[in-house]
């Protein structure tokens, strides 16, 4: 109770929330500038009015009983929330606290008001409820089984889905506990262990559970979600849960099909090692067989010209020459055969292997080789790969041999090693000026005994079979690019 002098509208003045102060009539005396904002009224017009003026219709009988109550008891008013009606017909939410004014003889005089804009908190209260009614009608409407219970374990809340899940209605859901529902005996504890330890830590868990139904067993997940502020104990908790029946039903489908898919693929494996030890056995127990009869072979002829030569015509030494030349070639492709078998049986012995350097000495080779051809070699130095050097060096050997063989009709030919970027990153290439070859025959490459030139090169077709086999055991690939006349290059990678 405060007396109704000039120190209210010092006050008034002094706040900072809106305020202002009526007398018993409800005539407005004074009004701060932030209750004139609230109302949107000045001054000057704003004591013209009166407290019933500003306020709606449905709130002046309540607010009549409440001043009536005030002045019999001379204190403050409990704080109430209430509206204004502003100058341009809105409303505007408050809370409001008034206080009694009294005159020098202690008669009441008037009342002060302090109000609080609080339009915000109640579209705040507004969107709350709207939320909760949004979330209530998508919970109620979910196909997942959505329950809430208390630490006493009743449900206070259960959609149509868990209703349906426990064969009761909605109804008779609610008020019961968890173990009045039908829960299996066997999951009892096994319950009551998961919810208090969630209860307790404050800390969701996912399990998995199958209950007996009168259709058959059901798969169901479950998640148990503790409700309440964070480092607030627990009061309720929410658990979703999904019908995971047809879920497992397919991955058990897949197992299965995995499983059978993995069988397979171990037997065809264990066939394929198996016919490739065997072809490997075969082709190097035969390569090594015939190489006696060759060197029969070759031991008769000799003797037959080295005894014999005067006495033979000169058609029969000829045609004992062309034998000789078709054995050598014979023992060629047999050294061949052995070492591609070689290639795919050889550990791997990896360590970091200088290309560059393997490129020069087989280069310096070639030219060693035949000193009286032109040719110009362009190696990009520094490049270095792990792998095995035996291996690595087979492949640039054969590599740049077939570019030397293939560029021998060029009065200068010019053959390159080095590193390019390209649609498949960063590769090594060999490339040379040759005579190239058609791109529509680039699948018979790599495969043994399959030629793409004719009998003035030599050559079985083995070297680039051989190329190809280093290159896959390295984990890596190998392709070529050519143009009849303008000679090719070969790409390859290694992991």
């Amino acid at each position: 109770m405060i007396v109704a002098d000039g120190k209210v509208v010092e006050f008034c003045e002094s706040v900072r929330d809106a305020c202002c102060s009526v007398d018993m009539d409800g005539n407005i005396l004074h009004a701060n500038e932030a209750f004139c904002c609230l109302v949107g009224y000045d001054r000057t017009t704003l004591r013209t009015k009166t407290s019933r003026d500003i306020t709606p219709h449905e709130y002046l009988p309540c607010e009549a009983e409440l001043i009536e109550n005030q002045v019999k008891v001379r204190g403050f008013s409990e704080i109430y929330e209430k509206e204004y009606v502003r100058q341009d017909g809105t409303r505007v939410p408050v809370e409001l606290m008034r206080t009694l004014m009294t005159d020098a003889d202690g008669a009441p005089g008037g009342m002060l008001a302090i109000v609080r804009d609080i339009s915000a908190r109640k579209q705040l209260q507004q969107e709350l409820v709207r939320s909760r009614e949004e979330y209530r009608a998508l919970a109620d409407n979910s196909p997942d089984i959505m329950i809430r219970f208390d630490r006493n374990l009743y449900h206070v809340y259960a959609n149509a889905a868990a209703a349906k899940a426990c064969g009761i209605a909605v109804e008779e859901l609610v008020g019961r506990t968890l173990f009045e529902i039908g829960l299996p005996p066997e999951l009892e504890e096994t319950w009551k262990e998961r919810i208090w330890s969630v209860f307790n830590s404050g800390t969701p868990m996912v399990v998995e559970d199958c209950m007996p139904f009168e259709s058959g067993i059901r798969h169901f997940e479950y998640q148990l979600v503790p409700e309440g502020a964070r480092g607030e104990k627990a009061l309720t908790m929410m658990v979703v849960g999904r019908d995971i029946t047809e879920r497992k039903r397919v991955e058990g489908a897949l197992l299965e099909v995995q499983e059978e898919l993995e069988r397979r693929v171990a037997q065809r494996t264990e066939s394929l090692e198996t016919a490739l030890r065997e072809q490997e056995a075969f082709s190097y127990s035969v390569s090594h067989d015939l190489r006696a009869p060759l060197r029969h072979i070759n031991a008769y002829l000799r003797i037959l010209t080295e005894d014999f030569e005067s006495q033979l015509p000169p058609e029969a030494v000829y045609f004992i020459d062309k034998a000789r030349d078709g054995s050598d070639r014979m023992g060629k492709l047999i050294d061949d055969l052995l070492e591609l078998a070689r290639v795919g049986r050889v550990a791997l012995d990896k360590a970091e292997v200088d290309l560059s350097e393997l490129a020069l000495a087989a280069a310096m080779s070639l030219q060693e080789m035949a000193p009286e051809r032109a040719a110009t070699f362009s190696i990009e130095p520094g490049i270095t790969v792990s792998g095995d050097k035996l291996l690595l060096n087979q492949l640039i050997a054969n590599l740049l041999q077939n570019a030397w063989k293939y560029s021998a009709k060029k009065e200068t030919a010019s053959i390159g090693f080095g590193r390019r970027t390209t649609s498949e990153g960063d590769v090594l290439y060999v490339e040379d000026d040759g005579v190239g070859f058609e791109m529509a025959f680039s699948d018979k490459l790599f495969r043994p005994f399959q030629r793409l030139h004719g009998p003035e090169y030599e050559g079985n077709g083995i070297g680039l079979a051989t190329v190809e086999r280093i290159v896959d055991r390295h984990g890596g690939r190998i392709w070529a690019d050519s143009e009849v006349g303008e000679g090719t290059v070969f790409y390859f990678t290694l992991s």
